[in-house]
């Protein structure tokens, strides 16, 4: 009961910012480099960030003038972007995440709603995607096998998938300072958890929802994604609840 009274006075709150600015689009300034520039200037300087649900790596090139002495590891689950990947001077692992090792069913059409809970628009209906077959791991397999450097910046952008990925690797993410998710209103991928229940896990883990980064609209100007920069709650970043 709970839950759901904070969801709806979340929801209650997005759409009373969202009128009082009269916006469809998002405001000025509110872009994942211009927030995160905000961030930078209140002393965070992460040495690493892994950037999972890279596509074809344009989220690591917008924030690489923001950070430019952090180290950037790409995941990506669609191997037709690999060769996307190649191009660029990060290091990327091609690999379909969630929360154990197991076969699992990967729902692509080429796009970036590729994922491994089924997008439930006309685009990825019969026909119009391909449903193939893949080996899932875990975040934290790709860490330990690779000897990888633990993250200060997570960005997750998985249609769905992020809570599968933390709970596969908790004390992978929890190294983290920052993580941005993108977060769902509608449920856009079939069986992805809406923006509540990722806000209730990030809790449980000891991060404290921050800022508002993104706001994704359908067509018909519906809200339907919230990307949510989370922040530690020991970390020196946050004062009081507020940003210091």
């Amino acid at each position: 009961m709970k839950l759901t009274i904070k969801c709806s006075l979340f929801l209650v709150a997005i759409f009373s910012f969202l009128t009082s600015c009269n916006a469809i689009e998002n405001p000025p300034g509110m872009t994942h480099p211009a927030r995160l520039e905000l961030l930078k200037k209140k002393g965070f300087n992460p040495q690493v960030i892994y950037d999972i649900g890279a596509f074809r790596g344009m989220w690591s090139l917008e924030m690489q003038p923001v950070f430019p002495k952090a180290n950037f590891f790409l995941f990506e689950a669609n191997d037709n972007n690999e060769s996307y990947l190649k191009r660029l001077s990060f290091p990327f692992f091609i690999a379909a995440l969630g929360d154990r090792e197991d076969k699992a069913t990967f729902y692509s059409n080429n796009s970036t709603g590729d994922s491994l809970l089924k997008e439930q628009t006309q685009y990825y209906c019969e026909g119009r995607c391909v449903a193939k077959q893949v080996q899932m791991t875990t975040l934290e397999k790709i860490v330990l096998d690779n000897k990888l450097p633990l993250p200060d910046l997570i960005k997750m952008d998985v249609q769905g998938a992020e809570k599968l990925i933390i709970k596969g690797s908790p004390d992978i993410v929890k190294h983290a300072e920052v993580i941005i998710l993108e977060t769902k209103i509608l449920e856009y991928n079939k069986d992805a958890p809406l923006i509540y229940e990722i806000i209730t896990l990030m809790n449980t883990l000891g991060y404290r929802m921050i800022d508002i980064l993104e706001l994704h609209y359908l067509r018909s100007q519906e809200l339907n994604e919230v990307d949510i920069l989370f922040i530690k709650e020991n970390s020196p970043l946050i004062k009081k609840g507020l940003l210091s």
